[in-house]
């Protein structure tokens, strides 16, 4: 009599998947085993395994416990006997390999099962221990896939050296074969169905079998010998009647001699068709052979179905990969395009402030020009027009003194011609003086002149250098423009929103400025808008001042008043008035969002 030598169950859950037996072997050692667990603890569940490898498909229901019931994932449970022959070293296993059907058009079969038999005396690559469907990693044992396994359990039914074979219990052949197979070592599915039958007839028909059979011999009794009893019963009918119909025959025999010579005859039929018979034999043997080869062929060209799936799947994955790369290395060009597009500006910024300067500067030097000038020609032209006149006034008087003099005292005329002699050469010298003056003054006007000629041409340089830097703007500003138009039709392209700020530096200053926000929690009110008004606006104010030190004064751009009258106060009440028409918009949908959280933790608890 062969008896159950090991049992192995990999990924089998139960008792609404809060029970796994990951890898368990139950080594009975070929004697009586006693499973003692507790109320729900699954020997039901262990008795119903082991038998669903010996019955049909009707027969492996156990009550209220579907036998599909246990298989809820695409991951393969495995559940292996190992059977100790009589007198003999050879060991014979038998499993099964089943899952949930994974086909979305399959409305009759529900499960996907494979069976599997295999002989051997010493250890070999199939036997239950060593069966490869699980694999290491480190430490952990990892259970292939069901595709995987079956995989590995046709290339080792392949396996020339091996007693190794996998059947298809989806099909009615598969079925057969693993059946018969069973039977080869006294393995009966009817007498194992008979069994089933009687505990499904009642709702605790297995408790009532280990009531009614509460030791060994009871259960022997009960259970094993009445089924033997009455296949052996059976077979002592077929023998009666074949003794009957043996002395019917043996009568007729000695009452007609003539069926006796038809006999003959009927052996030497046989004898003269017992090649035919030998050709028939073969033939049926190459046809269960070519159906053996067929079923193979079936589940070779399954498995190939599955790989070219799975390929398929693969390159699929890979190409999303690839796709998502290159849109990784597209996004990283256009921020890249971006930065460069936030430089121009910048340069164009930087630009446009230094020709606002030069031309305020051209301004106030073309106006200092024209001071200069008009207080030159007035402070000359009114120096040398009071010194002539002050000459002039000096020579009437001098001459109308020498009038006098002459007419008063012609005796003196020598002195007096003397005198007036001192005196024009008094005022002579006078006027070479004021001449001398005059050309120093000339000379220094001259050189005035000169010096605004000078600032003259660095003027028109500036403005060379202005239309100079123009013309770059233009040009930045058409390259501003194409890369507008890229980004335009990247995003129309693929959907993708372009953001030119750098995210980066921006993120860590809203980060700081929302931490220090943080600290007014403790003073903050709903209903008081106050508050929220003055930390939005002192932000505002805060981030343009950080924005502006960092990157227009570090970069020697300290234009401030430009940059707060143009920048800084226009964002910052526009922010003001936005935060006005939103505030309580976001207060409402927060309120709702704190009720919903509310709710849901009430309904928790």
């Amino acid at each position: 009599m062969s008896r159950i030598e090991k049992i192995r169950i990999l990924n089998l859950n139960y008792n609404g998947n809060t029970i796994r037996i990951d890898d368990e072997i139950f080594d009975l050692a070929g004697e009586s085993t006693l499973i003692s667990l507790r109320n729900g603890g699954g020997k039901s569940v262990l008795v119903q395994m082991i038998v669903s490898l010996f019955v049909n498909k009707s027969y492996r229901d156990f009550g209220e416990r579907p036998f599909k019931s246990y298989f809820t994932t695409n991951r393969p449970t495995f559940i292996i006997t190992e059977w100790k022959l009589d007198q003999n070293q050879e060991k014979f296993m038998a499993g099964m390999m089943v899952r949930k059907s994974q086909k979305e058009d399959n409305d009759t079969e529900e499960l996907e099962i494979y069976t599997f038999t295999g002989s051997y005396t010493d250890a070999c690559s199939y036997a239950l221990e060593q069966l490869p469907v699980v694999k290491k990693d480190g430490d952990r044992k990892i259970l292939r896939g069901f595709a995987e396994c079956r995989s590995i359990l046709e290339e080792i039914s392949r396996e020339k050296d091996g007693d190794f074979r996998l059947y298809d219990m989806s099909s009615r052949y598969g079925r057969s074969q693993y059946f018969n197979t069973l039977k080869q070592y006294q393995i009966n599915n009817h007498e194992w169905e008979s069994i089933i039958r009687k505990v499904n007839q009642k709702e605790s028909g297995l408790s009532e079998l280990f009531q009614n059979a509460r030791d060994e011999r009871n259960l022997v009794e009960n259970w094993f010998l009445r089924p033997v009893e009455d296949k052996l019963n059976q077979e002592k009918d077929k023998i009666e009647e074949f003794r009957k119909l043996t002395m019917q025959f043996v009568e007729q025999y000695r009452s007609n001699q003539s069926r006796v010579e038809r006999k003959k005859i009927i052996e030497q039929y046989f004898a003269d068709t017992a090649q035919l018979k030998t050709e028939i034999e073969d033939y049926v043997q190459k046809y269960q052979d070519g159906e053996e080869l067929k079923s193979e062929l079936i589940l070779y060209t399954d498995a190939l179905n599955d790989g070219i799936r799975n390929l398929s799947a693969l390159i699929k994955k890979k190409e999303e990969v690839l796709r998502e790369i290159d849109e990784e290395i597209r996004h990283i060009r256009y921020e890249k395009i971006s930065y460069e597009i936030y430089g121009y500006e910048t340069e164009k910024e930087k630009l446009v402030a230094e020709r606002s300067e030069q031309e305020i500067e051209i301004t106030r030097l073309t106006l200092a020009k024209e001071n200069l000038l008009r207080e030159i020609n007035k402070y000359d032209l009114n120096k040398i027009d009071t010194e002539i006149l002050e000459l002039e006034v000096e020579k009437a008087e001098v001459d109308e003194k020498v009038r006098v003099l002459l007419q008063e005292n012609a005796q003196n005329k020598d002195r007096i011609e003397e005198l007036g002699t001192t005196l024009y050469l008094y005022y002579e010298n006078e006027m070479e003086k004021q001449k001398s003056e005059y050309a120093t003054h000339k000379e220094l006007l001259e050189k005035s002149l000169d010096k605004i000629k000078k600032e003259k041409e660095e003027y028109n340089c500036k403005e060379e250098k202005i239309r100079q830097l123009s013309t770059q703007t233009g040009g930045l500003e058409r390259t501003i423009q194409n890369y507008t138009e890229t980004e335009e039709t990247f995003c129309r392209e693929t959907g993708y929103v372009m953001k030119r700020n750098l995210l980066g530096f921006y993120a860590l200053i809203y980060m700081l400025i929302g931490y220090g926000n943080g600290f007014f929690q403790r003073v903050f009110y709903d209903e008081d808008i106050k508050l929220p008004l003055a930390l939005i606006a002192g932000s505002e104010f805060l981030y343009g001042m950080v924005i502006y030190v960092l990157l227009f004064m570090l970069k020697s751009d300290f234009h401030f008043l430009h940059y707060l009258r143009h920048v800084i106060m226009p964002e910052l009440v526009y922010t003001i008035l936005v935060t006005l028409v939103l505030y309580q918009i976001i207060l409402h949908i927060n309120r709702r969002l704190e009720e919903e959280e509310k709710r849901s933790a009430s309904r928790f608890v």
